[in-house]
């Protein structure tokens, strides 16, 4: 399941164009692509599907004890995964009923769409910061804390999951404090975005290639020995 969710964003991220100056209209002349839609409901699934990947993930031995960090981990992915879903459903449904409207109409008559374009990139801009936040941020340093608290994860792994959530945590803050714009759109958020995708792949590889590697710290009288997982439940984990 993880490795679903991840590909799904891979795809979307590498196949979303690039504005190379991001505002409200040029986005219109964007969303009129045919994949626009196709892209942005592949990110919004993504989003979803690795959020739940996580959550099962995470209490796959819940009789084991669920640690502060696997709360944490959980609650920030799933509430990123859930603002980053609705965003891309409106930046992809939104922006493409809006750029059918602009398009039909006469440039003399355009002012409502225009104003409309603009609301909906401000709601965006909230929602792509809030998510990134929480999804690439908070998300990702909790899932960080968790892979050295259990060694659930390689050195090179952990440190990738370090990266994406202090770069996703700066990046976050840059969204909600400016906007939009060509730096934190294409210099911040799609390379975030896509070391994130990476690290949930790496992830995702790592439980498929060795399911009996370690996740939940050994509880008194509960899990396997040395508080590994099952095969079974890191393999239904994993495939969903």
């Amino acid at each position: 399941m993880l490795l679903c969710g991840a590909t799904l964003l891979l795809v979307g991220n590498i196949a979303h164009p690039v504005d190379v100056a991001p505002s409200a209209t040029s986005r219109l002349d964007l969303a009129t692509s045919p994949s626009w839609v196709v892209i942005h409901l592949a990110l919004g699934l993504g989003m979803l599907v690795v959020a739940l990947a996580i959550v099962r993930l995470a209490t796959a031995n819940r009789r084991d004890g669920v640690t502060a960090g696997t709360v944490a981990a959980t609650t920030a992915i799933v509430g990123g995964g859930t603002l980053g879903a609705v965003f891309a459903a409106l930046d992809g449904f939104g922006a493409a009923s809006l750029a059918d409207r602009w398009h039909a109409t006469p440039l003399a008559e355009r002012g409502p769409v225009e104003g409309a374009a603009i609301a909906l990139e401000a709601i965006d801009s909230g929602l792509a910061g809030f998510g990134t936040l929480l999804l690439f941020g908070a998300a990702m340093l909790a899932l960080a804390a968790v892979l050295v608290h259990t060694r659930a994860g390689s050195r090179a792994l952990t440190a990738m999951t370090v990266a994406a959530g202090s770069l996703g945590t700066i990046t976050g803050l840059a969204l909600l404090a400016v906007g939009p714009t060509e730096v934190t759109i294409n210099m911040m958020m799609r390379p975030v975005g896509g070391l994130a995708t990476i690290t949930w792949l790496a992830l995702g590889t790592s439980l498929v290639r060795h399911p009996e590697g370690r996740w939940s710290p050994q509880g008194p009288g509960g899990g396997s020995a040395h508080g590994t997982a099952t095969r079974g439940e890191l393999r239904s984990t994993v495939a969903g």
